[in-house]
């Protein structure tokens, strides 16, 4: 790897060459943090084989506990999940393809479409804001070099008689500026690197559903400052589209800077720096309604259908009345469900000796039968709804279902 140019003891004069060195060392600091989690002396090696270890042990527990089940569409992601977490978290080459060079490369590209340009659209806007800032310094530095001759002598025509003075104008001009574009490019690339140097222990923590929120998390943030620098490109490109004719006069003024000219020059660096503020918080703004993780409730329309061993399937036409309802009642209920006819063809005659005790008698084994047949009924279209929940089918398959009761008194 080429190592990165020491900061000289003077110090950065240009944005350019500040990003430049910015990126070579977060470049730096991600390779060599990645080396030390998970290379080949790593030292969270050790930790990645233990939770290796749990995600798989977890994963038999489940099927033993009928949780999950061996099946193309259960096990296909849960593949795929474990392979992608092992490759970014042991291959570099891989992690810096996708993750680095994404998030740093992606939006520098996207920035050159739409401003119209090939190469790097960050360089291209950090060389045009040291331009503006090369031409408000020179211009200040000959105002008060003109202040300084109007103190000693004769005031120059464009700075008497004024109350405020255009070399202060345009130095804070110049600083907001400066500030509006070091505080954002750099400091978010800056924190871009620190946050995907940290990147493998999240993705690893992925595998499991108690911390997958951690992942979550650390990629929108990721994503964030990976779109700040974006906004602040687009902004500052059409923030410096509009200071152009100004700048142009202002490095023709020879040290002449009239006083509505410094005014319009610190009103537009004043809004490019409120544009850099509002860059940064529309990008936390699109990335906060972002979920990844499918977000999981309570409801029952959520799981899977006769899910529940004990609830029987809607298809099911027996309905058991409450414990606690009276014998009359309950009767009732059954007597209600079972034809009229079904006493008169079934019931003895009426007449003669015992006619009424055997009517009653035989209404009796009606009601218990059409109860009892209803049940088995229930019972044998159960078994077929529970096989189809991928979370009874493994137990259940190891139990029969109970013969029915023989139908009495």
């Amino acid at each position: 790897m080429t190592a990165c140019p020491a900061l000289p003891a003077s110090g950065l004069s240009a944005v350019n060459d500040t990003l430049r060195l910015i990126d070579c060392r977060s470049n730096a600091l991600v390779s060599d943090s990645f080396a030390r989690l998970f290379g080949i002396n790593g030292a969270l090696g050790p930790a990645l084989t233990l939770l290796l270890t749990l995600f798989v042990g977890l994963f038999a527990l489940a099927l033993l506990m009928g949780r999950t089940s061996l099946r193309l569409t259960s096990l296909t992601p849960r593949i795929l999940h474990l392979g992608l977490v092992l490759t970014f978290a042991t291959s570099w080459l891989a992690y810096h393809d996708v993750f680095w060079s994404l998030l740093t490369g992606a939006p520098d590209e996207l920035a050159g479409i739409m401003i119209g340009t090939k190469g790097s659209a960050t360089s291209l806007f950090a060389s045009r804001m040291d331009a503006v800032f090369s031409v408000l310094a020179q211009s200040a530095q000959q105002a008060a070099t003109l202040n300084l001759a109007a103190a000693n002598g004769t005031p120059p025509p464009s700075i008497a008689g004024h109350a405020a003075n255009p070399v202060d104008l345009l130095w804070l001009g110049a600083m907001m500026l400066l500030l509006g574009t070091v505080g954002v490019l750099i400091v978010t690339r800056i924190a871009l690197a620190i946050v995907v140097a940290l990147g493998p222990v999240f993705i690893i923590l992925s595998l499991f559903r108690g911390t997958q929120g951690l992942f979550e998390g650390w990629l929108k943030a990721a994503v964030m400052l990976a779109l700040t620098p974006l906004m602040a490109v687009l902004l500052g490109a059409g923030t410096l589209a509009m200071l152009a004719p100004m700048v142009n006069t202002l490095a023709h003024a020879d040290g002449q800077v009239p006083l509505d000219l410094a005014t319009s020059i610190f009103m537009a660096a004043f809004v490019y720096l409120a544009l850099m503020l509002l860059g940064t918080r529309t990008a936390m703004v699109i990335v906060n309604g972002w979920h990844i993780i499918p977000q999981t409730t309570g409801e029952r329309s959520l799981t899977p259908a006769f899910s529940d061993p004990f609830t029987l399937p809607a298809s099911a036409s027996f309905t058991p009345a409450p414990a606690s309802m009276p014998g009359e009642n309950r009767t009732a209920d059954l007597l209600r469900g079972i034809p009229a006819t079904s006493f008169i063809s079934n019931a003895p005659e009426a007449v003669g000796p015992g006619g009424v005790v055997e009517t009653i008698r035989a209404q009796r084994s009606l009601i218990v039968a059409a109860g009892l047949d209803r049940g088995a009924a229930a019972m044998d279209s159960a078994p077929a709804a529970m096989a189809r929940d991928p979370r009874i089918r493994p137990l259940g398959q190891g139990y029969r279902r109970p013969a029915p009761r023989r139908a009495g008194r």
